[in-house]
């Protein structure tokens, strides 16, 4: 089962047992976060959503936790490199030479699609 089949599931559950939604929303109003607010989503839907389901949900969360961590990380790392003025300066130098490059090419690009369209 995929997670989109699960979130699938887990929507026509909601639909069903209105007391699943109203369980996992109070487990977050009371901090206690979303496996907690899908496990009880999960008690209140009965055997509207299989373990299956239920599992590749908190898969999905899970993951998406690892994932947020990564560009959480990488952004930081990223800011601490950037920080350094000889990194700060070589970066600036190759985007101008980026940029030189890509109007050079829009410049050919232009001229190639004219010498096409000449009969």
């Amino acid at each position: 089962m995929s997670f989109f089949s699960a979130a699938l599931q887990a929507y026509r559950a909601s639909k069903q047992a209105e007391t699943a939604t109203e369980a996992a929303l109070q487990a977050i109003h009371d901090g206690k976060g979303p496996l907690a607010a899908l496990d009880a989503f999960t008690k209140e839907t009965g055997t509207m959503l299989d373990d299956q389901a239920a599992k590749e949900l908190r898969d999905g969360v899970k993951t998406a936790i690892e994932y947020l961590t990564y560009v959480s990380v990488g952004a930081a790392a990223l800011a601490e490199t950037l920080a350094d003025p000889k990194i700060a300066a070589t970066l600036d130098e190759i985007t101008g030479k980026v940029i030189d490059a890509g109007l050079w090419a829009g410049s050919w690009r232009a001229t190639l699609r004219a010498w096409l369209e000449v009969p």
